[in-house]
C-alpha cells in the first residue's frame, strides 16, 4: 500500500494566518499594491496565466511570490537589526543556517541561491497559506478578476 503521507503537507503553522490575511488584503485592495503586483504579473509573466494544465495554479503562484517577499524583506536591514521572523521561519522549516548566513543582503541571498531546503520550506509555507485561500470562495473571486483584468490592461 501507498504510504498516503506524501499527498499531504505537514501544518506547522508559522504565520499561516499573517501570510494569508497579508495576501487577501492584497488581492481585495490591488491599487495600493499595484507595484508589487506588477513585479509578480508583469515581465510577460501574464503568459504564465495564460499556460493550460500547469502543474500549480495562478493562485499558488501568486502566494507564492508574496510569501518569499515578506519573509525576504527582512535582508534589507541584516547589518542593522537582528531577523527574528526570519530566523524563526528558518528554525521552524528545519532549514540550517549558519551566523554568516544572516550577516548582511548579499550573504542571504547568495546562502538562499544555494539552499535547496530554503527553498522547499518556502514551498511548504505556500502550501498550507494556499489550503487556507484556496477555501474563500470571494477571494478566489476576486483574485480572478485581478488576473483578468491585469491579463485584459497589463500594467494598470
Amino acid at each position: 500500500m501507498a504510504d498516503k503521507r506524501k499527498y499531504y503537507y505537514e501544518a506547522r503553522g508559522f504565520s499561516v494566518y499573517y501570510f494569508a490575511n497579508a495576501i487577501h488584503n492584497i488581492i481585495r485592495d490591488s491599487q495600493s499594491y499595484i507595484r508589487g503586483i506588477e513585479d509578480i504579473l508583469g515581465d510577460m509573466q501574464t503568459l504564465n496565466l495564460m499556460r493550460s494544465f500547469h502543474r500549480f495554479t495562478n493562485l499558488y503562484h501568486f502566494s507564492e511570490a508574496i510569501i518569499r517577499m515578506i519573509i525576504e524583506e527582512e535582508s534589507d536591514h541584516l547589518d542593522e537589526k537582528p531577523a527574528h521572523f526570519l530566523r524563526d521561519f528558518l528554525r521552524v522549516f528545519a532549514v540550517p543556517f549558519g551566523p554568516d548566513d544572516l550577516s548582511d543582503q548579499d550573504s542571504f541571498f547568495t546562502y538562499t541561491s544555494e539552499s535547496d531546503r530554503y527553498h522547499a520550506a518556502i514551498e511548504d509555507l505556500t502550501d498550507e497559506v494556499f489550503h487556507i485561500l484556496f477555501n474563500d470562495l470571494q477571494f478566489l473571486q476576486r483574485f480572478n478578476r485581478l488576473c483578468a483584468n491585469y491579463m485584459s490592461h497589463p500594467g494598470r
